[in-house]
């Protein structure tokens, strides 16, 4: 999850750990967000020429740092500017 705070974005992951270092492609993309303050969920992945995620190739790239190639794939925004979104997915979960 992508957690922006005053325009500046920080990566946290599920365990609650703060990658925002290592994966800072993303977080200067996240950062170029005209927003203010947002939590973005989503995954983070590595995508093979044919278009499909690489576990394998995600695992090289968070170890070895080198994560020019990573894509950040937002499933809900949670909260954005302020409001919190989370009842507006609720509402639409079954249609």
């Amino acid at each position: 999850m992508f957690r922006v705070e005053h325009g500046k974005a920080k990566l946290i992951t599920r365990g609650g750990h703060d990658w925002t270092e290592k994966m800072p492609t993303l977080a200067t993309a996240i950062d170029k967000m005209p927003v203010d303050n947002a939590w973005l969920d989503g995954e983070v992945v590595v995508l093979t020429e044919s278009g499909l995620p690489d576990f394998n190739a995600w695992q090289n790239a968070s170890d070895q740092r080198s994560t020019a190639q990573l894509t950040f794939f937002v499933f809900d925004i949670l909260f954005l500017n302020g409001r919190d979104l989370r009842a507006c997915r609720s509402r639409n979960a079954g249609s």
